[in-house]
């Protein structure tokens, strides 16, 4: 398995699709014969089974697929895992750089992706002064809830 750092070394060109600094940051990169990758930072309203926010950056990351033009949350099994994430990485430390955010989350449901979203949970915290918890949301699925360690 490559390490972490490997797997953020190369990332696709990809765009700055839009930016309010007080509730969004969007972002998309394509892959040809596959979609638009889309990284959504959208600042809501939020609670876990045991954490509630008033106001909280939720990121999303999804793939819209040229076939149809739906949007696609789960692991998509086109075998480009390790562009896709380091693309993505690289547009999530440019949130982390342009927000600077207090706090934020990301989910995963997927075992595979809660292993590798939990290594990049770590990296991240260290690198950018957060701490993080883990929660279990409403679907299930696993949240990862950091807010600024000052």
């Amino acid at each position: 398995m490559k390490r972490m750092t490997e797997l953020m070394d190369n990332p696709l060109p990809f765009t700055i699709d839009r930016v309010e600094f007080d509730s969004r940051y969007n972002a998309s990169f394509e892959i040809e014969g596959i979609g638009t990758y889309r990284f959504y930072a959208n600042m809501v309203d939020y609670e876990t089974l045991n954490f509630e926010y008033d106001e909280m950056w939720v990121v999303e990351f999804a793939l819209q697929e040229e076939k149809h033009g739906f949007y696609n949350w789960d692991i998509s099994g086109t075998g480009n895992e390790i562009e896709v994430f380091s693309t993505t990485a690289v547009i999530f430390k440019g949130f982390l750089k342009t927000i600077d955010p207090f706090n934020f989350t990301f989910s995963a449901k997927e075992k595979s992706r809660i292993k590798l979203y939990t290594l990049f949970a770590k990296k991240i915290a260290i690198q950018y002064n957060y701490i993080y918890v883990t929660d279990k949301g409403y679907d299930n699925d696993t949240a990862f809830l950091f807010e600024k360690d000052f």
